[in-house]
């Protein structure tokens, strides 16, 4: 069971994230800005965090590079619409561990976690 920070800036998302979520991981928090993602993972850790690119006060790609730099072992889940190559190419250069497009269902999901966790 890993310890997961949600960082979404759509409520509805970020609430059927966690309930794909539940009883499966802890979910810890849920953000909605990248400097939220920041600060959560640094004051209280994550085991993964499920990273929407399009945040508030910043991207899920400035937020991933940040979060790697104070901990590589946080796995971070890069939840996004964006398919295209240079978007995916982008955030794993960021150091995301795992690329998932929206829509996608609970295996989906629980998978990518699971892959993701150190």
């Amino acid at each position: 069971m890993a310890d997961v920070l949600i960082a979404e800036d759509i409520g509805m998302q970020a609430t059927l994230i966690e309930r794909y979520l539940r009883g499966v991981h802890d979910v810890v928090d849920i953000v909605t800005t990248a400097d939220g993602a920041v600060e959560a993972v640094r004051e209280n850790g994550a085991d993964v965090v499920v990273m929407d690119l399009n945040l508030h006060e910043g991207t899920g790609i400035e937020a991933t590079e940040a979060i790697k730099e104070i901990d590589r072992g946080v796995g971070v889940v890069v939840s996004t619409v964006a398919a295209g190559a240079d978007v995916r190419e982008r955030a794993l250069e960021a150091g995301a561990d795992v690329y998932l497009v929206k829509p996608y269902d609970q295996e989906e999901l629980l998978e990518a976690v699971e892959s993701a966790a150190p």
